[in-house]
């Protein structure tokens, strides 16, 4: 049997470990609606605080953002 290390293979935590995401996470919402020319509200984050992902979308849509929303939200990360 072949150990992780024999084939070559690496796993690594970047989050929080050798990278620190958290400001990207804080700001998605607000980098999400400005990408879209829309102004969010100064409070934004602490509005959608403690949302769901589902209901941050729902919030959005009263705001003017249309379509599916969780998944424009996630393939902006990339």
């Amino acid at each position: 049997m072949n150990t992780i290390k024999e084939a070559g293979l690496y796993i690594f935590d970047m989050d929080g470990t050798l990278l620190d995401s958290m400001g990207e996470w804080t700001h998605l919402g607000r980098s999400f609606l400005l990408s879209r020319q829309i102004q969010p509200p100064e409070n934004l984050e602490d509005i959608i605080e403690t949302m769901t992902m589902d209901e941050s979308a729902a919030y959005f849509r009263t705001l003017g953002v249309s379509g599916d929303i969780a998944r424009s939200i996630m393939m902006s990360c990339n």
